[in-house]
């Protein structure tokens, strides 16, 4: 049987070796004005343009060294 375990995004991505608050700095360039308001709404932007295929080719690379 699995365990599930679920955490604050800020968390994971801190365990990730991720600085929350730099994941949200505008100066970066999100994908969207309100992926940059809040660490959980930018992974979700992310997520949501990559599933369409519209996340650019830097962004995919760092999603996917969030990822398990």
């Amino acid at each position: 049987a699995g365990v599930t375990f679920t955490m604050p995004i800020e968390a994971w991505l801190k365990s990730k070796g991720v600085n929350p608050a730099a994941t949200y700095d505008p100066e970066k360039g999100f994908v969207t004005p309100y992926a940059g308001t809040d660490p959980d709404e930018n992974f979700a932007e992310m997520v949501s343009h990559y599933c369409s295929d519209t996340l650019a080719p830097e962004q995919v690379e760092m999603l996917k060294g969030l990822l398990p």
